[in-house]
Formats: C-alpha cells, structure tokens, sequence
C-alpha cells in the first residue's frame, strides 16, 4: 500500500506518517521501499504503526520509547490494537443486518406511515403558498397599476395648474392693456 493510504487508514497526515517511519527505521525496523524509493506498506507495518500511535495517544509512553518498544523483535501489535484481518472481519459481521423484531418493525411502520401523512401536508401547504403568491402578484400588479394612473392623474392636475396660471396671467396683461374707452375716444 502506498502512503497516502496509509495516512488515510491511520488518520494521520502524509508527513506525520513519514516522521513515524523515519522514527520506526531509526530504531531498526525496515519497511520496505519500491525503485523509486518510496514506502510500501503491508498490513503487518500499519498494525505495528497503529500500535505505536496506540501507545503513544494512551499517554503511556513517549512517540520515541513507543517507536522503540514495537520496534524489537519479539513486539506482537496484536497485544495492543486489533489487526486489520480482524478488524475486516469485525466489520463485515457489524455489516450483516439482524432481522428487526416485531416491535422495531411495528415503530418502522409507523414511522413510515406518518411521513407519508407529512409529505401529503406538505404537498397541501406548497399548493396553498403557490395560490398565495400568486394573488401577492395580482395584488402588486394593482397596486402599481394604480400607481401609475396616480402618476398620470397627477401630471393632468399640474398641466391644468399651469394652463388657468396662463390663462390668468393673459386676462391681467389684457385688462391691463385695453385703453379705457374714453382714452380710445381721445386718442391722446
């Protein structure tokens, strides 16, 4: 197995995996490298580095005496963490599905009858929101339908305001203008 497998099934990162089996190889132990010289790692060196780990995180020895201790020869890292063997086959038997008894499967029933009932609800309460937002939209739509003709209503008013000021203003120029009738007479 290459390292980033390695990594990830120890859930460690890529250079903490490295340190550790710069560590293990410092104290004697090989791990075996392809022509390219990276680390190839079998299942005997991910339990023995899950053992180190193992010990390490339990607090009851350092990374470095932990490296040591499942460095010599005669360390079973079985003694410590399971090995991956067992632990395949320990998930496999987790993975088999138990028959349900009769009174889990009575509360997965009723379980599955009121979703049901809620899908149904929320089908009702989706309709009925798409009934309200579509009278929202009439409702907008009117509002600024009156808008506007207030708008134009009001642009008319302010015309007809400033046609009667005209109209107001040329009768006071015309009564002001218009000669008496006796200055036309005597034309002076």
């Amino acid at each position: 197995m290459n390292a980033s497998d390695v990594a990830s099934i120890l859930n460690v990162s890529a250079p903490s995996l490295r340190a550790y089996s710069q560590l293990l190889e410092q104290n004697g132990y090989k791990i075996h490298k392809n022509a390219n010289k990276q680390r190839q790692y079998n299942e005997h060196d991910i339990d023995i580095l899950s053992a180190m780990l193992a010990l390490k995180n339990r607090g009851e020895l350092s990374l470095k005496e932990a490296a040591i201790k499942v460095s010599s020869a005669d360390f079973s890292p079985s003694s410590v963490v399971q090995s991956i063997a067992e632990r395949k086959r320990d998930e496999q038997s987790a993975m088999t599905v138990e028959p349900f008894d009769n009174e889990l499967y009575r509360i997965l029933e009723l379980m599955s009858d009121e979703m049901v009932a809620m899908r149904a609800e929320n089908k009702a309460l989706n309709e009925r929101l798409v009934g309200l937002e579509s009278k929202q939209d009439a409702t907008l739509k009117a509002i600024e339908s009156d808008n506007e003709g207030n708008e134009q209503m009001n642009e008319l008013m302010n015309e007809i305001k400033k046609l009667n000021a005209k109209i107001e203003s040329l009768e006071e120029q015309s009564q002001q203008k218009k000669p008496s009738l006796l200055a036309r007479l005597f034309k002076k």
